[in-house]
This record gives C-alpha cells, structure tokens and sequence, in this order.
C-alpha cells in the first residue's frame, strides 16, 4: 500500500523482499534489484510468538514490542526521552 500511495506501484508482497544490509538492518527491494535506494525504510521486531513491522519513506524507522513487566526504579529515564515519559 505504502508504493502505491506514494508511487502509484502496485506489487504483490512476493515481488518485494527483505535482507540484512552490512550493518544487519533490514532492507527492502524489488525481488531481483539489488539497488534499495527507492523503497521505503523497515523495522522489524518480534517477541514471544509476536511479530510487528513499519515501512515509511523516512530516514530513521524503528519499532519495538515488549512484555508488559513491571521494571526497576528509574528504568523510565534510561529507556525513554523527556518527550516520551507521561
């Protein structure tokens, strides 16, 4: 859907596919192209059977899932910035 909303490409989720780059990021292309200049950035994540992804045409994507625990005194601090914290 993201292609098609911001290049009007329709493509089935088998033409495209998902490597490590150099650093062990994921990246997507076109199945076959080895360029992966013009494809949204991704984020993967998973955790406990769990799995959740973003892709957006932006410079830095990032997404997380955790178990719901309670955590140490002053774990907010460390883990999240001032804008974050309620």
């Amino acid at each position: 859907i993201l292609l098609r909303e911001e290049r009007g490409e329709r493509l089935f989720m088998a033409d495209v596919e998902i490597r490590s780059d150099d650093r062990g990021r994921p990246t997507c292309r076109r199945r076959g192209e080895n360029a992966s200049e013009d494809y949204p950035n991704v984020s993967i994540t998973h955790a406990d059977g769990h799995i959740a992804a973003m892709a957006a045409f932006a410079d830095h994507v990032g997404i997380d899932i955790e178990r719901v625990a309670p955590r140490e005194e002053g774990f907010e601090e460390i883990a999240f910035g001032e804008a974050e914290r309620p």
